[in-house]
């Protein structure tokens, strides 16, 4: 399994690939909406490391409504476009559908045709991504980011719903945690997943660093040996206090539980 960190911070990067981390993941709203010369900046600024992007998050940016009746068609896919050029050039090879706010239901609005809307995104995106042999990985979320996929047994539903081969799903464990579901969903779809988010198992989502963090992490991982999981893992969420090269070292070693 490859251990990856999302971060955006060009001035860690060399720390990861020292400390051990496979891959960082970065987020394609800003890689996306930045200026050619900001974007070849930071393309440059990762090759030189020599550590891969392999991951993207966060697709669209704030402010973009991809469902319901002010969505603008015509945008949504103009803007996929440039994003998933983009994330082609940094070698990404999975792009995370997240977008939770940007895909609610607004006030007085349908779920079902919400859903509809999504699923629609979900191909429109995947069919544009294929030529770059990336994945759009659909990102199950809490209650409180959205009501479109909030479970992992959603996100295999709306992968199957899409009936698009390179339309995959992930299980973000901060979310299991806050929308209560178990963990059969996984252990009994590990070749459906092709990703991981992991941050604490409480409310202030940062990255797992305790004793008790590292029981949790086991009981997680115990569920992806059982599905047979051998994809990417990424730690998402604040640093917990202290050094951050010391912190980062003691948080990847608690992730080899995961290896």
């Amino acid at each position: 399994m490859k251990i990856g960190i999302c971060s955006m911070d060009t001035a860690k990067y060399p720390l990861y690939k020292e400390i051990g981390f496979d891959y960082v993941e970065a987020n394609l709203s800003i890689v996306a909406t930045i200026s050619d010369e900001e974007f070849e900046t930071y393309r440059k600024a990762v090759e030189n490391v020599g550590i891969p992007v392999l991951r993207t998050n966060g697709f669209y940016p704030g402010g973009f409504k991809i469902v319901g009746a002010n969505a603008d068609r015509k945008k949504i896919e103009e803007y996929a476009k440039k994003a998933l050029y983009r994330a082609s050039k940094l070698g990404v090879k999975g792009c995370v559908f997240g977008s939770g706010r940007q895909r609610a239901t607004e006030e007085g609005g349908s779920h079902d045709e919400s859903y509809q809307d999504f699923i629609e995104v979900c191909r429109m995106m995947a069919d544009e991504a294929k030529q770059y042999g990336i994945k759009i990985i659909i990102e199950p979320l809490n209650a409180e980011e959205t009501d479109v996929v909030q479970t992992v047994a959603d996100g295999l539903k709306a992968v199957a719903d899409s009936k698009r081969d390179n339309v995959v799903t992930l299980a973000d464990f901060y979310h299991v945690f806050r929308t209560g579901e178990t963990l059969d969903a996984i252990e009994n779809n590990g070749g459906a997943l092709q990703h991981l988010h992991i941050a604490r198992a409480n409310m202030d989502r940062k990255y797992p660093h305790t004793d008790e963090d590292k029981a949790q992490c086991k009981v997680w991982a115990d569920a992806l040996k059982k599905a047979g999981y051998d994809e990417t893992i990424s730690l998402e969420g604040g640093l917990p206090e202290g050094e951050v090269e010391e912190v980062l070292r003691n948080v990847f070693e608690l992730m080899q539980i995961f290896a």
